[in-house]
Formats: structure tokens, sequence, C-alpha cells
């Protein structure tokens, strides 16, 4: 059997996408089902050919899901939606998605366990299926829209507009973890400390790799989470494509994942103990995709480096942020001078720059301690 797929390509380099995707990989494998992408341009018909027309479509926006639906209900291709949502609660649209208002609410009731009632929900894409249902249980949950800073004009114009008004709250809930590494690089810009002088925590649990762990095991994250499953969520795509493959009957399916809390050092490790109509700000006349901005490009390389970097990578990095040299770090990892700076041209090379210097300054944008 084939699994046909189609993505939103702007978002490829991302780390949740390539984590869902490995996941889909696993699960097709296991099955030993094929999988076949396809463009926009592909002619579906031939495509399909003597399969059921049923087709995986991956991302978050609501515009070009809205662009794409009624050309597939005309081709008579049954949608499987996963990471995302559509109005189209009708035969043949099915949805796979993380429980964002099961996340949202629980980030919420951990807050104000902690105290922190003054909340801001940061970072939200009025484009993304799932930053909508995280603001829309944001405001259910009784918090003013005032509270929700959107990123219609990219990271760096999105963390100014929250920063001139950081003094009205005492936490802030990102919505995904490039938002986080990207608040957390500007707050600390500004001097302001965290948890010290402020809660952050957010969506995604890619920020909490070996590097950002920390020392102690019983306190292993640093930055406070609700863990969102990207692979788990491929697994169960597959599994579900294969059911819907399988029937005829006329529904509409919907399934949902939840998520975790892992509480970390952005919150002091402190221990877990109806809608409103508003106004979503109107988008410019060029639209701001969030994958097209400099600070979330520089997060996301820097990301896959983190990512992909083996334990030595690791202990290079760390040792690159505390300024040591390259014979500082052959002696005392025990690797010739030769090898470490091998290793250091690789690291810059993911990084985009070409200096040690350049890779210093980017790398101590991220690394918080």
């Amino acid at each position: 059997m084939k699994v046909y797929i189609k993505t939103e390509q702007e978002f490829s380099g991302s780390l949740w996408y390539a984590s869902l995707l490995h996941g889909m990989e696993e699960e097709a494998r296991k099955k030993r089902y094929d999988m076949q992408f396809i463009c926009e341009t592909d002619d579906l018909a031939a495509v399909f050919g003597d399969d059921k027309k049923l087709l995986v479509v991956i991302g978050t926006s609501i515009r070009k899901l809205s662009q794409q639906l009624p050309r597939l209900k005309e081709e008579n291709v049954d949608v499987l939606l996963v990471n995302m949502t559509s109005m189209y609660t009708t035969h043949g649209v099915h949805t796979l998605t993380m429980n964002y208002e099961q996340a949202t609410l629980r980030s919420l009731e951990y807050l104000r366990n902690c105290g922190k009632t003054r909340t801001a929900l940061f970072c939200i894409n009025p484009d993304s299926g799932s930053d909508m249902r995280k603001r829309q249980t944001f405001l259910s949950s009784g918090y003013p829209n005032e509270n929700i800073f959107y990123n219609t004009e990219g990271m760096t114009s999105c963390c100014e507009m929250l920063l001139n008004t950081i003094s009205d709250f005492d936490s802030v809930l990102c919505a995904n973890d490039i938002a986080i590494l990207g608040l957390m690089r500007c707050l600390r810009e500004r001097g302001i400390r965290v948890p010290e002088d402020l809660f952050v925590m957010g969506f995604g649990d890619i920020v909490n790799t070996e590097l950002f762990s920390a020392d102690n095991q019983s306190e292993p994250y640093k930055i406070t989470t609700v863990t969102v499953d990207h692979e788990e969520l491929g697994h169960q795509a597959v599994c579900l494509y294969a059911y819907l493959t399988k029937t005829e009957s006329p529904i509409h399916m919907t399934g949902r994942l939840d998520s975790v809390l892992r509480i970390g050092a952005t919150t002091a490790y402190l221990p877990d103990e109806p809608s409103h109509p508003i106004t979503i700000p109107e988008w410019k006349d060029k639209e701001q995709d969030f994958y097209d901005d400099a600070m979330v490009s520089e997060i996301i390389r820097f990301q896959n480096l983190v990512a992909e970097s083996d334990e030595l990578d690791r202990k290079i990095l760390r040792m690159l942020s505390a300024d040591a040299t390259a014979a500082d770090m052959a002696d005392a990892l025990f690797f010739t001078q030769g090898a470490v700076s091998y290793r250091l041209k690789r690291i810059y090379a993911k990084l985009g720059v070409t200096t040690r210097k350049e890779a210093l300054e980017q790398i101590r944008r991220y690394v918080f301690w």
C-alpha cells in the first residue's frame, strides 16, 4: 500500500516536521507501506490510479488549507489533516493533531499553581490552526486578548512588543520552542532574569535536548514545556491512514494526542500542584511567514545542530560557549587538536558561520546556563 502525502515546503527544515516524518517512516516501514509525496501541480487522477483517493496533508496554515480543500473535494480526494485543523468537519475530511486545548489548560493551571496569574501568550501566528486553538483556549480560560502577542511582523518585532509591556506580566507561555529560544535571547539582552523576574514555558520539547539538560538528574530539564510528541503523531497518522483506506463508511474522524508537562528551571522547578469574540490583527500587504524570519532561521539552524550532535560535539559546544580554545578542548577531551578543529569547522558550517567569533556569538545567544 502507498501512503500519499502533501506538505508545506517552507517548514521542511524544522525539527517538528522532521520528527513527525520520522515517525511516519518508521510506521510505514513496519507495515511495509511506501510513502509517496505529491506536489500542487500533480495530476491527482494519475497519481492515485486504482488506489483509494486518500491524501495526508501536513501543515499549519489556515489560509493554504482553505485554498487546497475545495480543489481536493472537486477531485473526490479524502483528506487526513495531520497537525492542522479545518472548518470542514464533513465526510472525507479527517484530522489528527496534538491536543493543544488540553496542553494549554495544563500550562495555565500549572502557572496558576505557581502563583502566576498575569500570563502572556507569546508569538501566536494568526495563520496557524494549532496556534488559534491555543489562543481560543487561553481566552476561554479568562485571560484578555491584550495578553496575546501575535507574530504578524516577525519574531524580533513580536519580542519587542512583549518587552515593551513586560512589567505587566509575571509569566509567559510561548507558542512553540522556536519562540522560547527567541524570547529567552531577548530577555537576557534586556537583563531580565528567568525565573527570578519572569517565568517562561512553552509548547514543544526540542529545547530540552542534552545540551540544555541540567547536571542534576533529579532536575533534568532547563526549560519548562508541555511536550508535543510529533514522532508519535507520525506513527498514529500512518495507522489512521491504514484504517481509513479500509472503510467506506461516511464518517468524519478526529484524533488527538495529549501532552505531558515537563518542569524545568525556567519555572524554578516548582512542583505541579466560555469563548469571547476578538479581532485578530489584519495581515499586512506582505503576509508574514513564520519561517521567513532571520531569528527563526538562526534558531532552526542551532536546533538542528544540537539535534544532530553526538556526545563529543556537545562537549565541544559547551567548551566553546565558555570560550575555550581548540588546544584547550583537545587537552581536556584527549583528542588531537586537528580532530577538534575538524569538529569545530563542521559546527561552524551547520550554524551558517565561518569564524569562531560568529559561532561563539550565536551559541551564547541560545545557551542560557
